[in-house]
């Protein structure tokens, strides 16, 4: 399998995006200002079909709904977990898309492994058996913050980061008294709430109905749990690699900063 090579993009400006509301915000004055431009899920065929000319694809989701979220196969090279659902590369492989593979990590829990005079933990053993050398990626929970990871590795400076949103964006206020989970919360959540650049609400994809909401600065944030744990880590690699990585955008992990 063609990986990801370390330095591969040593001092290229990388930009990538998530697929949060602010990149409809951001993408005009930032997307065209790199090397290479990344779409991370949803991200990529809404820079395709907006003109920006995305140069990357990129995801971790390991569930069947990746084929629909790309079904429009754009033309660009594909950086491809190997934890992904395997109909998604015989659907990208059907199309003669290029793909670049890496790893992600998921968190097997099975025995450490000797493998080549060393013990390894099993996920370790199980992708370096499968796959030439390449990079693992585990920051944060989700596509964007992982993608970060591999631009790093690949050797990417600066890297700029659209979209990063970590947050749902509220456009009516739930109505008081509304009982979490109730039919009218779901629909408030499908209705009211956007989670993605495309309009898309905070329920699809069968997301998790679960949200936590707080102040900051006083300001109130609605998230879920997932996000918040990848805002957190957003926010300290931007701290960790001052200069290097630069997250744009009215963000959740823009204001824990």
């Amino acid at each position: 399998p063609c990986v990801l090579q370390h330095d591969a993009a040593k001092g290229q400006h990388i930009v990538i995006c998530g697929a949060g509301p602010t990149l409809n915000d951001t993408a005009l004055t930032h997307a065209r200002l790199g090397d290479q431009l990344w779409g991370c899920n949803s991200a990529l065929p809404w820079l395709d079909s907006h003109g920006y000319a995305p140069t990357h694809g990129i995801t971790v989701d390991q569930t069947a709904q990746m084929l629909e979220e790309w079904a429009s196969t754009p033309d660009v090279e594909y950086l491809l977990a190997s934890t992904c659902h395997p109909h998604l590369a015989e659907l990208l492989m059907g199309r003669k898309r290029r793909i670049r593979w890496f790893h992600n990590y998921v968190g097997i829990d099975e025995r450490p492994v000797s493998y080549d005079g060393q013990m390894m933990a099993f996920e370790d053993w199980m992708y370096a058996s499968l796959f030439p050398g390449t990079a693992r990626a585990g920051s944060g929970l989700n596509t964007l913050s992982r993608a970060i990871d591999l631009a790093l590795f690949m050797g990417a400076a600066p890297i700029t980061v659209l979209g990063a949103d970590c947050a749902l964006r509220v456009m009516t206020p739930l109505p008081e008294g509304t009982k979490r989970f109730s039919p009218e919360h779901m629909d408030w959540l499908r209705s009211s709430v956007v989670m993605h650049a495309d309009g898309g609400h905070a329920l699809r994809s069968e997301a998790t109905a679960v949200t936590m909401d707080g102040e900051i600065d006083g300001r109130q944030w609605l998230t879920k749990p997932d996000m918040m744990i990848s805002a957190v880590f957003l926010a300290q690699m931007a701290r960790a690699w001052e200069g290097r990585i630069v997250l744009v955008g009215d963000t959740l992990p823009n204001a824990l900063a």
